[in-house]
């Protein structure tokens, strides 16, 4: 269930406590720190669809190998899971998709996991969301936008040669 970057970042997490408590306090705050971490990854995958057309990435090969070389448009969404515009965007984005039967994907990026993707396109703020295709970024945003210009900027990816 944990992927071995939760789990070194909980250990790490358990070490800081070590810096800030007392043994027996560390003992005392180990099944929060549990908790929260099995709630954060329960968080990251509950948008996971059974379509190939939204999907989630963490590596720069699972990157190139689903996003570079589809044969599809693809939406990429960089967010996290403590940022409230990406909670109010991630679901429109999904729906959106959902609703354009094929002819556009998702891949949503957790900047917290993910190796180097936000480095490599320079993600400064999150939400940021690019438009590939043929694996070129042809446009991109960062924050909310309305509904009028999300589908405006779907619409501008699926159309373009």
């Amino acid at each position: 269930m944990f992927s071995h970057r939760m789990i070194s970042r909980g250990l790490f997490g358990l070490m800081n406590l070590q810096k800030c408590y007392s043994a027996d306090k560390i003992a005392t705050n180990l099944m929060p720190v549990f908790n929260r971490a099995v709630k954060l990854d329960s968080l990251r995958y509950i948008s996971d669809h059974s379509d190939d057309s939204i999907f989630n990435v963490e590596t720069e090969e699972e990157f190139d190998e689903k996003v570079t070389n589809a044969e599809r448009p693809v939406l990429v969404d960089f967010y996290a899971d403590w940022c409230g515009p990406c909670k109010v965007l991630g679901p429109i984005l999904e729906a959106k998709v959902t609703n354009r039967d094929g002819k556009v994907s998702l891949a949503k990026i957790d900047v917290d996991f993910a190796e180097s993707l936000p480095e490599r396109f320079n993600i400064r703020a999150v939400p940021t969301v690019l438009a590939i295709k043929n694996g070129e970024i042809v446009n991109r945003f960062e924050g909310l936008v309305d509904e009028t210009q999300l589908e405006e900027f779907i619409d501008d990816l699926v159309e373009r040669p």
